[in-house]
């Protein structure tokens, strides 16, 4: 119970936190919409007092002038009540969309810092919930706290205050039916919190488990899982629906609740001004006015009773956005001053990095000095640690226990921008973006002249197959480069690392998707270029490692063997049978 109310506690700040920044973002907007919603409330007060006004005064005396003068005014007080209403609703659009823009923005920019682990702890889907919808629950909670907070606590006091002036004998019933309304909301409210919390966690399910059947729609077919993914979809989703269903049917109570109980209120209020008026000692304008202003308060109600629906929302969603705020990414280091004279050594001091949930850790103890200007490179199996080790002198995690130097300067005091400044990434997914095929190798260097772009195509054998395409550098690439084939793609992803003639290069597996005497072009070609260049690559072939200048076998996270190619084949009994293995696929 008591981690349930500090967490409730901790939402609440974060979603008043949210708030606080957003009014402080937008002051003039903010100070316009208080005013025009002063104004809105001002007018909307006023009518049921000309109402009474227009009755007693007017109508029950028969005096024509009256009715049209207070008319008119009814009627000028309605257009005015139209536009502030109007401009306040604006600015609170804007306001809330502002709000929610520099939230996306925030979270983007967090998210780009943090290391592999984070990223893991969090959830990549439970991520893209929390950048869309977590932060349009924001956006429409603002809207409607902006539009209420001021309206209706204001359209209440008033109205309460305006009613009781005008009747002041119905006091007992509006504060008996005020209190028993209070009561009813505020116990909807509490069954709420758990199930909006509930609904966010299965929204992050439902996308994890729909993220991970488009990304594996290939493998799903080809082994006829259709039934079995449609059935694993519909389960999570039943219970999405589940959740979705038993907070909705709350929501639903809380408006015919409010609307009940205040329409039972007028009931009484009729009834009882009716032993008045008879007695003379009310009049029926004062009726009249009392049942309007009973309608705004129901208004009123409503309007908090709303925002109280989705306030349990709004606080999950709050506090969902402040956890991936509040987690310290990678550390920006203070490294201006720090001068690299040619190629970098790297050099691995006993790193171990895990991974949430893991049962092992996903490198352990490894130990090794990649030389600078020569080819170090690593060999293993999936799941042997390759690409985690990779990630380190890039700072896309940071180790757990150890440390990787450049130069001797821990990479953690150089900071991310710092090294990647100076650094080329090439993986095996080789992410293109769409545009054209120059647009993806300026990435690399963004002031590079064709003639340039055409060296970095002949390096990396691709040029034949950009030439053959209509527009050549400027030939379209489709959403992730489908529209080139695996081993294109990994040759232009080359080509943009070798575009910017880096001092580090770090290839995880860039060779996967080419022919053997491909691969072996390109890195021929790559060492005769850039020979001053340090190259780290990892791979599962040994056709892609053999010419390195050191090869690290990796097996389980440990390094199990180092040596060169003729070295390992002697003394390692591993890489042997690798080597042996794929000698034999490849024959």
């Amino acid at each position: 119970m008591s981690d349930t109310r500090s967490k409730n506690r901790h939402e609440v700040r974060a979603l008043l936190a949210i708030v606080g920044t957003a009014l402080r973002a937008a002051p003039m907007p903010v100070f316009g919409f208080l005013v025009f919603q002063l104004a809105t409330v001002f007018t909307t007060l006023a009518q049921p007092a000309l109402n009474a006004a227009i009755i007693d005064d007017g109508i029950l005396r028969g005096d024509v002038d009256t009715i049209e003068f207070i008319g008119l005014v009814m009627v000028a007080v309605a257009v005015v009540n139209l536009v502030v209403a109007t401009g306040a609703t604006y600015l609170a659009s804007h306001v809330s969309a502002k709000a929610a823009r520099d939230l996306r923005g925030h979270l983007n920019d967090r998210i780009g810092t943090f290391t592999d682990q984070q990223v893991a702890r969090l959830g990549l889907s439970s991520l893209l919930t929390r950048s869309t919808g977590d932060v349009g629950q924001i956006q429409g909670f603002l809207f409607i706290f902006l539009t209420v907070v001021v309206t209706a606590p204001l359209m209440l006091l008033g109205a309460l205050v305006l009613s009781l002036s005008q009747a002041w004998q119905m006091a007992p019933v509006i504060l008996v039916s005020g209190l028993v309304l209070v009561g009813l909301v505020w116990t909807l409210v509490r069954r709420l919190v758990p199930w909006a919390a509930g609904l966010q966690r299965r929204l992050d399910v439902v996308n994890r488990v729909l993220r991970e059947q488009l990304r594996g729609i290939a493998v799903i077919r080809t082994f006829q899982k259709e039934d079995q993914e449609r059935a694993r979809f519909a389960a999570e989703n039943d219970e999405l629906t589940h959740v979705a269903l038993r907070l909705g049917r709350l929501q639903a109570l809380l408006i015919p609740t409010v609307t009940v109980v205040s329409n039972l209120t007028g009931v009484a209020v009729a009834a009882v001004g009716a032993v008045f008026v008879d007695r003379g000692q009310m009049q029926l304008g004062q009726i009249a006015a009392t049942v309007g202003y009973l309608g705004q308060i129901l208004l009123a109600v409503s309007m908090l009773a709303v925002i109280a629906g989705i306030i349990p929302r709004a606080m999950t969603s709050a506090g969902r956005i402040t956890e991936v705020l509040d987690t310290n990414g990678l550390d920006p280091g203070d490294s201006e001053s720090y001068a690299v004279s040619g190629a970098p050594a790297v050099v691995f001091d006993t790193v171990s990095v895990g991974f949430p949930g893991a049962d092992a850790p996903a490198i352990d103890g490894i130990s090794l000095e990649c030389a600078a200007g020569r080819v170090t490179a690593f060999l293993g199996g999936t799941g042997s640690g390759k690409s985690t080790l990779l990630s380190l002198p890039l700072r896309f995690a940071d180790p757990d226990a150890g440390a990787v130097r450049w130069d001797g300067a821990d990479v953690t005091d150089l900071g991310p921008a710092w090294v990647r400044a100076r650094t080329a990434f090439v993986g095996q997914g080789a992410a293109l973006v769409t545009g054209t095929v120059a647009d993806n190798l300026r990435i690399g260097r963004p002031g590079a002249t064709d003639a340039e772009l055409w060296e970095a195509l002949e390096i990396t054998a691709a040029r034949d197959f950009v030439e053959a395409r209509p527009g050549g550098l400027s030939a379209a690439v489709s959403q992730e480069g489908r529209n080139f084939s695996g081993g294109q793609r990994q040759r232009l992803a080359l080509a943009r690392a070798v575009l910017r003639r880096p001092p580090l290069y770090v290839l995880d597996d860039p060779f996967s998707a080419l022919d053997v005497d491909t691969e072996r072009e390109v890195i021929a070609n790559l060492r005769r270029t850039h020979p001053e260049a340090t190259v780290l690559i990892a791979a599962q072939r040994v056709s892609s490692v053999r010419h390195a200048d050191v090869i690290g076998v990796l097996e389980n996270g440990r390094l199990v063997a180092v040596g060169t190619d003729e070295m390992l084949r002697t003394d390692s009994e591993i890489y042997r049978e690798i080597a042996h293995a794929q000698a034999v696929t490849n024959a």
